[in-house]
């Protein structure tokens, strides 16, 4: 029926910060009868606005799992939230130089209208009709955005430029693995447990994200995971 804010926008830096963002969502309820998409684009919008950064991509992701389908009680038809959409949000995404990047979560989201969506945005529309595609969408997601150079891997085996001057893992793992590590090239082994101000680890259910500020240059090498390219 309506859309709020469970955080404001913000750079998560701290490990106590993700714990947070857990938190709050886990207590967001997840469930209702219906699905006001144009809220929750307008409410987002306004919060994009309200802290702006000075950055190459500005983008909202988009998750839905069914269509739009407004409350009758709210005092607003299906039509008119659309006509909100197409005439009055989509051109202040636009205007904004923000994209909207959209996922369908299940089969019966409506894939065309969020295809529209971020067509209209030049973002970009991701289907997940499974919750085991999900990371590998969100790799995608983050490679459409943040456009890294790729830097080929061979084996568990990586070379860093000295040019590099941040360096972001993304390693997919087996959910049941959960010894993860980097062995940089003068042999100091990066994991989880490491209080490192330069280093940013976060650990999903199958995957693992690193940031690294000043990479030392050289072969890197990763420890515990499987055969798959690793996004420098």
């Amino acid at each position: 029926d309506d859309a709020s804010i469970i955080t404001p926008l913000q750079t998560l830096n701290a490990a106590s910060q993700r714990t947070h963002l857990d938190k709050a969502l886990a207590r967001f309820p997840t469930r209702g009868a219906y699905t006001n998409t144009s809220i929750g684009l307008k409410v987002a919008l306004e919060e994009m606005q309200q802290h702006i950064r000075e950055t190459p991509e500005k983008a909202v992701l988009l998750i839905s799992d069914g269509i739009m389908d407004v409350n009758p009680a709210a005092g607003a038809s299906n039509e008119e939230m659309l006509h909100l959409l197409r005439g009055t949000l989509l051109p202040a995404y636009r205007a904004a130089h923000v994209k909207i990047v959209t996922l369908a979560l299940s089969p019966e989201a409506d894939r065309a209208l969020l295809e529209e969506i971020a067509v209209a945005t030049q973002g970009h529309f991701f289907y997940v009709p499974q919750a085991q595609a999900l990371s590998q969408a969100l790799y995608s997601i983050f490679d459409s955005l943040k456009r890294p150079e790729m830097i080929p891997v061979i084996g568990q085996r990586l070379t860093i430029d000295p040019s590099v001057k941040e360096a972001t893992f993304f390693i997919m793992i087996d959910a049941a693995k959960e010894d993860v590590a980097l062995v940089s090239p003068g042999g100091v082994k990066i994991d989880k447990k490491r209080n490192d101000t330069a280093v940013k680890w976060y650990a999903g259910k199958d995957y693992v994200l690193v940031t690294i500020r000043d990479p030392l240059a050289g072969e890197w090498h990763v420890e515990m995971a499987p055969q798959r390219p690793i996004q420098v």
